[in-house]
């Protein structure tokens, strides 16, 4: 029998089997000040149901900071019953592993690390590099295994490789082994004057020379310890021992050569990514309200916003359980946000979704001012799945009324609840794009998908993942790629909500409120849509609510600045709409619809006429300007701030028609 210990110290993906035994290192200390401090109630819970610890029986699982993976080898040695009495042990890491399949020669190496990389660990991957029979019939024809060894003089690294490891340390080591285990004297003098190393304390051994080498290692480590006093070392620093053990590590397989025994070097593969696919357990057992964001890195400043108006109109009688679904969120960036917004009826908690983007593999693409993080809540129902109804809300947007109201609405028996989208659907072409490309009958029940309800248990019943993830694949050059999806998936299995729970700014920005006058009275959730963001312009309308929230946040003065600069960059090319109506085709047309009459068609040729003339003469005046350095030459439309009105000035009778005129010279 064999029994391979894999070491973990935070969530990843679990290497459990008849073979692999996974223990929790340290965690006795991991709520201490500790490179676990950063755990979540989450992460501590699934580390203490998914595998043993080092701080049972005979331990010393509180020196772990100091002796780091070398805390659950020793716990190994000292209840090696609990393990069954394998005859052989082995010791991995979960993100270091064995290459029992000889994949690594096909491998980039990954620079930082000189091992062979794999971005994830998925299922076929685990079976096939840990199957039992592959191990065994090693085990069977070898008796030694250990981390390959690299060139280089071990006593040399250790004195001018890292500014954490300090010479006098390991010299004392080497001291303790002359004068006290005289029987590894000669290995550890052939070892530190030879040309090879071995790291990370990775290795299988049968059951005695295991225990021979825990007396050895143990057995200098401690005497060690009382001679290093480690009051003034950092983290780094205080980590000797657990660097010590590896060159240890290596004088015993040293003392194992020079005893003549063989001696197998494995490859070591070298895990990138090590999210686990875990569904979110809930934090609060009463009046809870689960809200949802996604984020990437560049959006940060203004999930800040988002988050502070959501705080600040919070019910302090509720629980409010936020999620930020994200896959490259620094980790400072999270304190930051843990920090400042964390309460005891206020939770925070950050979901990395990498690994799902990974499982699903789908083509994830993205378009003008939209980043892969829109797909995130396509994940929803699977990450939420302890959940009955969670809310998802878009992070350029503030909260003006408490979130809870909406938490309560009753979807009957729809999928989800959500707001129709009004902006988009006023336009002709938005329109024939709906129901002609998306094939969505009923354009009422087009909705936004910046503020999302939803049932989850109905969502996952009826697959919402797969079919999302299955239009990903066929549905390609949307315009709004993550809200066509969810707008097609699920179709007539929407409960429209209030508008008031998505005002889209968008449309006091196009000046077409008239037609909404009711939607936009009493707006509790002001959603920043389309590309014209308030930290963009500050001038465009309801900026001055927004700019009321991000005053109070962190990045105030850094939003504050950017704003400025790219305001006095780009407000001379604000109103793009307006020079495309001064374009020919736009006037012409325009001048077509003005003559509706028989007097004003006897003067429609001469107004013809005069619109050719002022535009040619315009055209000759603004070359010569540029020219002599009088005005700069106007940018292409697309570099205007406001440049998606164009898509709406173009779509109009005046344009089509003017194009026609030029065309075909219709007068």
């Amino acid at each position: 029998m064999i029994k391979i210990l894999v070491g973990y110290h935070k969530p990843a993906t679990l290497l459990k089997s008849e073979i692999l035994v996974p223990i929790h290192l340290g965690r006795a200390v991991m709520n201490e000040q500790s490179k676990d401090a950063g755990l979540s109630n989450d992460d501590k819970e699934w580390l203490l149901s998914s595998m043993i610890g080092d701080d049972t029986g005979d331990n010393i699982s509180y020196l772990n900071r100091y002796f780091c993976e070398m805390t659950g080898i020793y716990w190994a040695w000292k209840n090696y019953d609990k393990l069954g009495n394998p005859e052989y042990f082995g010791v991995m890491h979960y993100r270091r592993l064995f290459d029992f399949i000889g994949i690594s020669k096909s491998l980039k190496i990954n620079k930082g690390i000189g091992l062979p990389n794999i971005d994830f660990l998925d299922d076929e991957l685990i079976e096939r590099l840990f199957n039992k029979n592959i191990i065994k019939s090693h085990i069977n024809s070898n008796d030694f295994f250990i981390f390959k060894s690299r060139k280089g003089n071990p006593y040399r690294h250790y004195e001018v490789t890292a500014k954490h490891l300090h010479i006098e340390d390991y010299d004392k080591c080497l001291e303790i082994i002359d004068n006290e285990f005289l029987e590894y004297k000669e290995a550890s003098r052939v070892y530190n004057s030879g040309k090879i190393k071995y790291f990370c304390n990775m290795f299988i051994l049968p059951k005695d020379y295991f225990f021979k080498y825990c007396e050895i290692v143990f057995g200098v480590l401690f005497k060690l310890k009382d001679l290093i006093n480690t009051d003034n070392y950092n983290d780094m620093e205080q980590r000797v021992f657990g660097y010590i053990a590896e060159w240890l590590t290596g004088i015993y397989f040293t003392y194992l050569k020079l005893q003549g025994n063989k001696i197998k070097e494995l490859d070591v593969l070298y895990v990138q990514k090590t999210q686990t696919n875990s569904t979110l357990k809930k934090i609060f057992n009463l009046n809870y309200i689960p809200i949802i964001f996604s984020c990437d890195g560049r959006y940060i400043p203004y999930l800040h916003v988002a988050l502070r108006s959501l705080r600040d109109n919070i019910n302090m009688t509720k629980n409010y359980d936020v999620i930020i679904l994200h896959n490259s969120i620094k980790e400072n960036n999270i304190g930051d946000i843990l920090d400042n917004y964390s309460a005891s009826n206020f939770n925070i908690r950050f979901y990395n979704v990498e690994y799902l983007l990974h499982k699903y593999k789908a083509n994830y693409y993205s378009c003008g001012h939209f980043s892969s993080s829109m797909y995130y809540r396509i994940f929803i129902p699977e990450i939420m799945a302890d959940y009955d109804k969670v809310i998802y809300c878009d992070c350029d947007a503030v909260f003006l009324d408490d979130i809870a109201k909406a938490y309560g609405i009753d979807l009957d028996d729809n999928l989800i609840g959500a707001v129709k989208d009004f902006s988009i659907l006023k336009f002709k072409q938005m329109q024939n794009y709906i129901t002609n490309i998306l094939n969505i009958d009923n354009l009422d029940n087009y909705f936004n998908s910046g503020f999302i309800i939803f049932d989850i248990k109905k969502c996952n019943e009826f697959g919402l993942i797969n079919k999302c993830l299955e239009l990903i694949k066929t549905k390609r050059n949307l315009k709004y790629p993550d809200q066509d999806i969810l707008n097609i998936a699920i179709n007539d299995k929407v409960k429209l909500v209030d508008p008031c729970w998505n005002v889209q700014n968008q449309i006091f920005i196009f000046d077409y409120e008239n037609d909404f006058i009711n939607y936009l009275s009493n707006p509790k959730f002001l959603h920043f849509t389309s590309s014209i963001k308030p930290w963009i312009n500050h001038t465009i309308p309801n900026a001055d609510i927004w700019w009321s929230y991000a005053k109070n946040t962190l990045f105030y003065e850094e939003i504050l600045y950017e704003c400025n600069k790219n305001y006095n960059e780009n407000n001379k090319i604000f109103n793009s709409d307006k020079i495309l109506r001064n374009l020919l085709p736009y006037r012409l047309g325009r001048a077509k619809l003005w003559a509706d009459c028989f007097y004003k068609k006897i003067l429609l040729f001469f107004i013809y006429i005069y619109i050719f003339i002022t535009h040619f003469f315009r055209k000759i005046s603004d070359i010569i300007m540029v020219k002599l350095g009088l005005r700069k030459k106007q940018p292409i439309l697309k570099k205007f701030i406001d440049y998606q009105k164009i898509k709406f000035i173009e779509s109009s009778n005046e344009y089509k028609l003017g194009l026609k005129i030029i065309k075909k010279k219709i007068f």
